[in-house]
């Protein structure tokens, strides 16, 4: 059993996609996705929606300043295209994105929310965890046994 704070900031899942791809047993495959379920990942995204007033109150914004938008901010999760293939990145940290991640918002969500947002597109074939990295990939195939697994969390 592990706990939360042991998954929080990545290293976890990073070292366990990495021993997977130095060597690719059912173990290390099984290791990866036990401690994906449990794991909290960064999505970018773009702003697809901010109202008038939201972006008036951003702009006169000073640095430091807490904002509280008036209205709903709606952000897209990026798509990334591999050949013919779409997947829907996540990232174990956001040092991961590298690069890739300056241009976008990142959000922070559970892995199982994860899969729900990846499942609301239609054309991917599954998840990619750190894409740019040490890249994993989670098939659409697998999703519902992975909300079907228990948690190896402690409370």
């Amino acid at each position: 059993m592990a706990k939360y704070k042991d998954l929080k900031d990545g290293k976890v899942l990073q070292f366990l996609i990495y021993r997977f791809n130095k060597d690719r047993t059912a173990e290390n495959f099984s290791s990866v996705i036990r401690c994906f379920r449990d794991s909290y990942v960064w999505i970018p995204c773009t702003l697809s929606f901010i109202s008038d007033e939201d972006i008036k109150k951003f702009s006169n914004a000073n640095i430091g300043d807490t904002i509280i938008s008036s209205d709903d901010i709606k952000l897209k999760p990026d798509i990334l295209k591999s050949g013919d293939e779409y997947f829907f990145p996540v990232f174990s940290s956001v040092e991961q994105m590298g690069d890739y991640g300056k241009n976008f918002s990142k959000i922070e969500k559970h892995s199982l929310e994860a899969i729900s947002m990846a499942l609301a597109h239609k054309e991917t074939k599954g998840i990619v965890i750190d894409a740019f990295t040490s890249p994993f990939i989670v098939d659409k195939e697998l999703f519902k046994t992975i909300e079907k697994m228990p948690s190896n969390i402690e409370e």
